[in-house]
């Protein structure tokens, strides 16, 4: 067995686009274990999208990486060594082993786990069987509720997990519309992933493409993306919530408030404008339709399933309001509206 560890650890911070420059290899020696501890020998890498982020210095849900750091993410391995008995030698486990060819772990380790090799490939903890299939399975099943008949549509319906959400609402019943890049990317969306249509985002018909998808409008938007395709998919939903979430090219700089760039489509009643960090995170909620009874502003904490109730004569100001077009009154939403509503998630 080699006696040296090969890791990927971070050499500056990018700018833009990530470069190879970004990043340096590093050889050390294999550490001697101590009780309790496990040698293992990485498998497979997870390569995900919050690792672009985290390389920037900047405030956010994690720490974000220091230069010389190791590259986080995780991974399956095989335990090489051991001197831990509840993980013991040949042991396939997962958790987050980081980019190198070795890893050290503890059975104390949060999320680290031995997989059962009879469950599938290795590799599934990782997609299907991990982080990207839980988040399908919870956000659509337990949070958006999906109902026989209905249209639910998934941004980055050929992404990890896009293309669970949409076979899990496929199950289930519903019309499913993927929204994806390129023709190749939505032939595999329709043909082998069985969405019932998917619309390519660069198309430059693409909103017309996506109005033709959804003739009876759209139930539940499990949302990945943010920018120009989520306006698109707003302007065809019928009823919904937005959970919250961080679209990143819709995040204004510095104190800005994001604006309701044009008038939405006559059956939407709501627009939903996410605030940037600073500015108090509130959600916005603008009632188009006459006849709905509440407009609100609400605060992130009591975000992201439990609405904070008020009576409807309590209205509430936001002086950071000022600038959104059509913005002058909100009020708290009461609880008895969230089961009359449909969930859009931001995941």
């Amino acid at each position: 067995m080699t006696q040296t560890n090969t890791q990927i650890r971070m050499r500056r911070h990018p700018q833009g686009m990530v470069t190879p420059q970004d990043f340096e290899t590093t050889q050390t020696p294999l550490p001697e274990l101590k009780d309790g501890e496990v040698l293992v020998r990485n498998m497979v890498l997870s390569l995900d999208p919050y690792m672009r982020p985290r390389m920037d210095p900047l405030r956010s849900y994690v720490p974000p990486l220091e230069i010389g750091e190791l590259m986080p993410g995780a991974a399956v391995g095989e335990v090489v060594q051991s001197r831990e008995p509840a993980l013991p030698e040949g042991a396939i486990v997962t958790g987050p082993l980081g980019w190198q060819t070795h890893a050290v772990l503890t059975r104390n380790i949060p999320r680290v786990r031995v997989l059962d090799p009879k469950l599938g490939p290795p590799s599934a903890a990782l997609s299907v069987l991990g982080m990207p299939g839980v988040t399908a399975h919870y956000g659509l099943l337990k949070l958006a509720d999906p109902q026989p008949g209905e249209t639910v549509v998934v941004t980055a319906a050929s992404g990890a997990v896009g293309s669970v959400v949409g076979q899990i609402a496929k199950i289930k019943g519903c019309r499913v519309v993927g929204i994806a890049g390129g023709p190749d990317k939505c032939r595999y969306v329709t043909e082998e992933l069985g969405f019932d249509a998917c619309v390519d985002y660069r198309a430059a018909d693409f909103e017309q493409q996506l109005a033709a998808a959804t003739p009876d409008y759209v139930n539940i938007l499990f949302e990945n993306v943010g920018g120009p395709v989520f306006d698109a998919v707003l302007n065809r939903v019928d009823v919904w919530l937005l959970l919250p979430g961080r679209p990143p090219q819709h995040w204004a700089t510095g104190n800005e408030v994001p604006r309701a760039e044009r008038p939405l489509d006559s059956r939407t009643p709501a627009v939903v404008l996410d605030l940037p960090p600073g500015t108090t995170a509130e959600l916005l909620l603008r009632v188009r339709s006459a006849g709905a009874p509440w407009r609100s502003s609400v605060s992130s904490r009591a975000m992201p399933w439990r609405w904070r109730a008020a009576s409807a004569a309590s209205r509430t100001t936001c002086s950071r309001c000022s600038g959104i077009q059509g913005l002058s009154t909100y009020w708290w939403m009461p609880a008895s509206l969230m089961p009359r509503t449909r969930s859009a998630l931001s995941l």
